[in-house]
């Protein structure tokens, strides 16, 4: 027997539908945001894949510059496929009024957020299987290791069901602005987490400068 509520099927159902919506939005975005032809199609491929964290190595491949944003501070990570938890991590100590947290309890708080998350898709499997690309069980596996690539599965889980926090993504238009892109959880109640996707495939946390 299932022990999800109607509500928490419905909000399943549409993240569903957000996933391709947002791998779209993400598609057009990109164009504006990588900086040559061959960077740009790496980037579609991730965005049309439905996943937000295609590339996480990209940004150290890209050789960006880190980015100054009015209003904005990013603690940034580095792009070793953990970036996602890393950033999540990083934007749940902001949160939860914790100065930025040393790369060593960062790493280890990524490494039980990717648990974490992973557990709780493990546990939701009859419920919310269906949001994993391919095969679930080598889906499950693949996510348990490190260096893998976090995407919408990780962040649904993360901000709904460990964090149980509303976790906002971000995105910048490549002039040094952002934008609010999309908010899982945004129902739950207290200050949400923050992340900003760089558009080739790496996360940061973001966190607002009074």
């Amino acid at each position: 027997m299932s022990c999800f509520s109607g509500l928490d099927a419905l909000i399943a159902f549409r993240f569903s539908h957000l996933m391709a919506y947002a791998g779209r939005r993400m598609a057009k975005q990109a164009k504006q945001m990588s900086p040559s032809p061959k960077s740009r199609n790496a980037v579609l491929t991730g965005c049309l894949s439905g996943s937000l964290a295609f590339l996480s190595e990209a940004a150290a491949s890209m050789g960006a510059e880190p980015m100054k944003v009015p209003g904005w501070r990013l603690v940034q990570v580095r792009p070793d496929g953990n970036c996602l938890f890393r950033a999540v991590a990083q934007g749940e100590a902001f949160a939860k009024q914790i100065p930025d947290l040393p790369e060593e309890e960062e790493s280890r708080r990524c490494r039980e957020l990717r648990a974490l998350a992973v557990a709780e898709l493990i546990n939701r499997r009859e419920d919310l299987g269906f949001i994993v690309e391919g095969d679930f069980d080598k889906y499950v596996a693949r996510m348990s290791r490190s260096g893998t690539w976090g995407g919408e599965p990780e962040l649904f889980m993360l901000a709904k069901f460990v964090l149980q926090m509303p976790l906002e993504v971000y995105i910048t238009d490549g002039h040094n602005r952002v934008q609010h892109f999309l908010t899982y959880s945004e129902d739950l109640p207290g200050e949400p987490v923050r992340v900003l996707f760089h558009g080739y495939g790496h996360y940061e946390a973001l966190v607002p400068v009074n």
